[in-house]
């Protein structure tokens, strides 16, 4: 739990960085008008680098909600949170534990054949977002439309 409270504080620091730059652009520009002379140049600078700050961390807040709310991608390794919530998305258990999105008896049917996968990231299907198009599933389709073809063949 302390790991989500510090991710959310960090987001909140992210979206609260743009509102306090901002800020100090204003006081900047307060300053600049109430000065005058020589030292009216220090709140010129001390305001574009507020300005120029606030930019880049509204760049960096809006990076951050695009990657944590709208990027549906992963990495290899599942060790980033876009990974974890893309794994949350993607990934269907059935009843087995195993990533399908039809349920399995224990006992084979007599008349068919059951061939089981065995493997790590790739025989899961990991970085594939339906399971359909999975090496597994494909070749389950591929021999369910041979049989079919070969029904039609004996008829």
């Amino acid at each position: 739990m302390g790991a989500f409270l510090w991710e959310c504080a960090v987001f909140a620091a992210i979206l609260v960085a743009p509102w306090a730059c901002f800020r100090g652009v204003c006081r900047a520009k307060r300053a600049y008008d109430r000065s005058a002379g020589s030292h009216a140049w220090r709140h010129l600078v001390v305001g574009n680098l507020c300005a120029l700050l606030a930019l880049i961390t509204l760049l960096f807040a809006i990076a951050e909600c695009y990657y944590r709310f709208w990027y549906d991608t992963t990495d290899g390794l599942a060790l980033t949170r876009i990974s974890r919530s893309w794994s949350k998305r993607h990934f269907h258990y059935n009843n087995a534990g195993f990533r399908a999105r039809k349920e399995y008896t224990s006992t084979p049917t007599a008349d068919r054949r059951r061939v089981t996968f065995l493997g790590d990231s790739f025989a899961v299907g990991y970085g594939i977002a339906r399971v359909q198009d999975r090496l597994s599933n494909l070749v389950e389709q591929r021999s369910a439309a041979q049989r079919s073809a070969a029904r039609r063949g004996a008829a």
